[in-house]
């Protein structure tokens, strides 16, 4: 007997979230508003690539930050995996995270809508109707993000460095351990990144590490 070979699922909308209650309401909220899809949420990157290889389906709707540690990656990169396996597929960036930097990114990768979580779900259900007729949507937050991406500034290296270790708790003095530079060039970097970012603590900046995509998590 030969291995059955799963069929596509033009009907099928994918709701990934690294919180398993998150992705499983969303896919609940999406199903009561699109019934004629067969909506499903999945908590693991590794799941998700799986299921989209088989499912091919029309529509994943994913969170820039996925799972944390040696598995962590960003939205971006589960689309730069999954992708080639269903092309057809239309991505939505659901995120807490519509900055610039993250648009830039979804953008680059083929990424066909963006949503704020700051929205309402309607802004999501226009969103996965848009991409299934082949338009692009981005919501007002991830349009004010796009005009800003005119004049957004690079971040140096020395500059990633140095969030990085914020985005993991260290002090300027634990910082200039870990990455070797003087002490007073941390201060100027740090005074540099909080001018870049519009940031006046160590928390903001630790947030801007991971807007930037420099970080995939805090602390």
């Amino acid at each position: 007997m030969s291995d059955t070979v799963p069929h596509p699922s033009p009907a099928a909308i994918l709701i990934v979230d690294d919180h398993r209650a998150v992705a499983d309401a969303i896919a609940w909220a999406v199903q009561s508003e699109l019934p004629q899809f067969r909506v499903s949420g999945i908590a693991r990157a590794a799941e998700a690539v799986r299921s989209i290889a088989s499912l091919r389906p029309a529509v994943v709707v994913v969170d820039w930050q996925l799972e944390s540690g040696e598995t962590a990656m960003s939205g971006a990169e589960l689309k730069r995996l999954a992708g080639p396996s269903s092309p057809e597929t239309r991505w939505v960036l659901f995120t807490a995270h519509a900055t610039p930097f993250v648009i830039k990114q979804a953008l680059a990768e083929g990424i066909s809508a963006c949503v704020s979580k700051e929205r309402s779900y309607s802004d999501l259900i226009r969103a996965i109707v848009a991409v299934t007729g082949g338009r692009r949507f981005f919501c007002e937050s991830s349009q004010a993000a796009l005009a800003e991406l005119v004049t957004a500034e690079a971040l140096t290296s020395a500059e990633c460095d140095v969030l990085r270790e914020i985005a993991a708790g260290k002090d300027p003095k634990e910082i200039a351990d870990r990455t070797g530079l003087a002490l007073k060039t941390v201060y100027n970097t740090l005074n540099s990144l909080r001018q870049k970012g519009g940031c006046t603590s160590m928390v903001d900046l630790a947030h801007f590490a991971v807007d930037r995509g420099v970080a995939a998590r805090i602390g």
